[in-house]
């Protein structure tokens, strides 16, 4: 099982849209880790994205349940602590 990491930027692009990022958040064999806040971010912008995506509150709720069953969240400190070793192989620029 392959793993990546997520930010909110890519979950919200995933929720917006129908598209790569979509698609390939729903594969079935990924792990997907999330920073734990990104509940807190996808619920303070959850009627923009509604919006948005022109779905209804219902069909929007099933769509959330479903990528929420694909992702693992992860405390803030765990990423804290692995983000030396994710700019060494993963750099920023």
């Amino acid at each position: 099982m392959q793993k990546i990491v997520a930010d909110a930027n890519i979950i919200f692009a995933a929720i917006i849209r129908e598209g790569i990022t979509r698609r390939i958040l729903f594969c079935d064999n990924l792990l997907i880790y999330v920073p734990e806040h990104i509940f807190v971010e996808i619920e303070k912008y959850r009627d923009e994205m509604i919006l948005k995506t022109g779905k209804s509150d219902d069909a929007f709720e099933i769509f959330m349940s479903k990528l929420f069953r694909l992702v693992m969240p992860v405390p803030f400190l765990e990423f804290c602590e692995c983000m030396p070793h994710a700019r060494k192989i993963c750099p920023d620029k």
